[in-house]
């Protein structure tokens, strides 16, 4: 089965969209991130997926605001990411009320990281990015410790 889930790009308060990755080549979706995701959520998006480009790019959060918003504002689950990169902003975004966390780095430069977090009571999932693809050196580490072998 697939599950199609919407992303919204935030970068600076705003819905945004970067051409190849490419933080000089961005276009403009919106001003509100919130009326974006409910428009997500009245056509029937199962759930949303929501990353703070400027978090990614500065390795933590920066659009927190704006992600809490949209999280208490929709009756959805919401996966987050960008920045995602110690136990604590995890949490963080558990706690705010976020379904789950989508974290690349972090998952190979501290897998033990992961596995602490995936210990919290009711957590949903923990989503591994593609870092994990181009560190196939860690990998079996990684998903052994993932697997509490």
């Amino acid at each position: 089965m697939i599950l199609p889930i919407p992303a919204i790009d935030i970068i600076a308060g705003k819905v945004v969209r970067l051409e190849k990755g490419d933080y000089e080549r961005l276009t403009i979706f919106g001003d509100s991130p919130l009326a974006v995701a409910r428009k997500w959520e009245a056509e029937g998006a199962p759930m949303l997926h929501v990353v703070d480009l400027e978090g990614a790019r500065l390795g933590r959060p920066v659009n927190l605001r704006t992600i809490r918003k949209i999280v208490k504002g929709v009756h959805i689950p919401v996966q987050v990411g960008g920045g995602i990169r110690t136990v604590e902003t995890m949490r963080r975004y558990l706690d705010l009320g976020a379904e789950r966390v989508v974290v690349g780095s972090v998952a190979v430069s501290r897998p033990e990281d992961i596995v602490q977090v995936k210990a919290i009571e009711g957590i949903e999932g923990i989503i591994l990015g593609k870092a994990l693809y181009t560190s196939a050196l860690r990998l079996p580490e990684v998903i052994t410790m993932l697997q509490g072998e």
